[in-house]
């Protein structure tokens, strides 16, 4: 007996760990799927059946809110087990010609690594499926996660129809699309109301009025990301005294704003705003405040001061005095000091168009109230004469078929330089000494007027399509006293 407890003993010291384990490679991958419970020809229309996800690893429970999604029926749980996701309805699966299934990038191992490539699923029990398709791509992403979303045009209306989310290339696909007339939205994280979203989402639409899915069974379009186009709202009201204060955007900004003595009533002021963003002008909501009687006694401040482009600009905190008690503003040349023109650009900013290159001294500063600084302002001239760079000239053309202006931009790879050129009628550009550097070049339509150093994105509310745009391949270095020519960038 003796023998059979010492042999047991020796097996069992011998599975003992003896050491530390070792650690593996680091995990950088999120969970990938390896296999559905269910086929796509599956009829789990008016059934119960519970459809289940296994992927390679733990996948962690906390990241799976509100990352699944089925298209037009949210009527449905969800179960984490391990490396299964189970997904069942609440009562049964809705009687739908197909049922699609969406679950988000977003959803993560226990390290926190995110999925490459988001999961869209589909269950049918017809035959008659068209087999239309649009595939996608999104550019200038930063690498963040876009919902997609594939909106059918119907009798002048935009019927949101299917969603998905751009992979982590920015590559995405719709399928199983009826004929007819797309437009396609790209939302930064989710799309909620898209109306609202691109005001302040970085976002992209199609660069045509439609995809004409009658004429092809399949399509591959490329959409530009680009900035949200902020329209603000008025959210408070800072009275300075009885006739300036400043108005509170929703965005934390302050403007400055005269208040209109025939928009008082009582002591009830209403707040009208013309405001702009880079596409266009536009009006908050009427905004209501109670005014209070305050006498200012405290004289104006230099808020900035700084060249834009070939003019001086001088800005105040408060509107000033004009005529007899306007500021002076003088410079010291030699032994004497010589006085300058300037002009208002409105009651706070002064701007001088002579270019000085000596300190500025302004005297006689008085506010709307007769407040006064009483000290001299010294302010430190910025002005640096230009040098002429030793850069490289850059020649190319570009290849499009429209009727629009077309801008060429070239951008620094570490974003220190930006230049714009338009093309002429022969459709060529160029750039005359930029400074050296690698550049990116990309070429765009101006569709109305607005600034055109500003890609268009499209808009919404109604649907505007972005501006059609090409991308030069390659990454262009420009040395110094270099020309670069021949290239060309085509505009599809």
């Amino acid at each position: 007996m003796k023998y059979y407890l010492a042999l047991l003993l020796f097996i069992f010291m011998g599975c003992a760990a003896q050491m530390a384990p070792r650690g593996g490679p680091i995990d950088k991958e999120g969970p990938k799927l390896i296999n559905i419970s269910h086929s796509f020809k599956s009829d789990i229309n008016n059934t119960n059946e519970k459809i289940i996800f296994y992927f390679n690893e733990f996948v962690n429970p906390l990241s799976i809110v509100n990352s699944i999604e089925v298209i037009n029926f949210d009527d449905f749980n969800y179960k984490v087990r391990g490396k299964k996701i189970i997904i069942s309805p609440n009562q049964k699966w809705p009687d739908f010609k197909i049922l699609k299934f969406n679950i988000s990038r977003n959803i993560s191992d226990f390290n926190g690594n995110i999925m490459d490539n988001p999961i869209k699923v589909s269950f049918s029990k017809s035959k008659n499926l068209s087999n239309n398709k649009i595939f996608g791509q999104l550019i200038n992403t930063n690498s963040e996660i876009f919902e997609v979303g594939l909106y059918h045009l119907i009798d002048s209306s935009y019927l949101l129809i299917d969603k998905i989310e751009s992979n982590n290339e920015g590559n995405f696909k719709f399928e199983y699309i009826e004929n007819g007339q797309y437009v396609i939205a790209a939302i930064n994280n989710k799309i909620n109301i898209l109306q609202d979203d691109i005001k302040t989402k970085r976002y992209g639409f199609i660069s045509s009025d439609f995809i004409d899915i009658f004429n092809q069974d399949s399509t591959n379009i490329i959409i530009k990301i680009d900035n949200p186009v902020e329209k603000l709202s008025i959210k408070s009201f800072r009275q300075i005294n009885n006739s300036f204060g400043y108005v509170m955007l929703d965005n934390g900004l302050e403007t400055p704003f005269l208040i209109d003595q025939s928009k008082i009533s009582g002591d009830s002021l209403s707040i009208n705003l013309n405001l702009n963003n880079r596409f266009e002008s536009y009006s908050p909501s009427e905004y209501g405040t109670i005014l209070s009687d305050i006498i200012d006694t405290i004289p104006p401040t230099v808020v900035s001061s700084d060249y834009i482009g070939q003019e001086f600009h001088i800005k105040f905190n408060e509107p000033l005095s004009r005529g007899f008690n306007a500021p002076i503003i003088y410079y010291r040349l030699d032994t004497t000091f010589q006085t300058l023109d300037y002009s208002f650009i409105n009651s706070f900013d002064l701007k001088i168009k002579k270019l000085i290159n000596s300190d500025l001294y302004i005297d006689n500063v008085y506010d709307k109230y007769l407040n006064k600084i009483l000290d001299t302002l010294y302010i430190k001239n910025k002005f640096i004469s230009d040098e002429i760079n030793s850069g490289g000239n850059v020649y190319g053309s570009v290849e499009y078929l429209g009727s629009k202006p077309i801008i060429v931009k070239a951008e620094s790879s570490d974003f220190k330089f930006s230049y714009f050129n338009y093309i002429d009628s022969e459709q060529k550009f160029s750039f005359l000494n930029i400074n050296p550097g690698f550049y990116n070049f990309t070429a765009y339509e101006i569709l109305d007027n607005y600034d055109s150093t500003y890609y268009y994105n499209g808009s919404w509310g109604p649907f505007k399509r972005a501006a059609k745009f090409g991308i030069y391949d390659n990454i262009l270095e420009v040395r110094t006293h270099w020309d670069v020519k021949n290239m060309v960038i085509t505009i599809e």
